[in-house]
């Protein structure tokens, strides 16, 4: 019954500091966290809203873009696609004969 009527007092200098862990937590809220926060703050606002989204849906369009004028190429003949087949062939017969050494 020693510590029955204990009352706690509030620690004064160097008691307090020990008492903080010696501030090292709040220490490492401003200098990394606090930083890291911000910075990724920014990536999220400014480098993937207007890069990376940019990109995938400049993507998206050149498919569509590509599609619907590969689409004008499909006529449903079926020698005008062996004509375009054989002119394709001669023309990579013709790069060949260029470009050998």
């Amino acid at each position: 019954m020693k510590f029955r009527n204990y009352q706690r007092t509030e620690a004064t200098g160097f008691g307090k500091l020990l008492e903080n862990k010696w501030y090292v937590d709040e220490l490492y809220d401003k200098i990394i966290v606090n930083p890291l926060h911000q910075f990724g703050g920014f990536l999220k606002s400014v480098i993937e809203k207007s890069v990376i989204d940019g990109l995938v849906n400049g993507v998206g369009k050149a498919v569509t873009y590509g599609s619907r004028q590969l689409r004008l190429l499909q006529s449903g003949q079926a020698g005008s696609y062996v004509l375009l087949m054989v002119l394709g062939m001669l023309l990579v017969f013709v790069v060949q004969f260029f470009l050998r050494k």
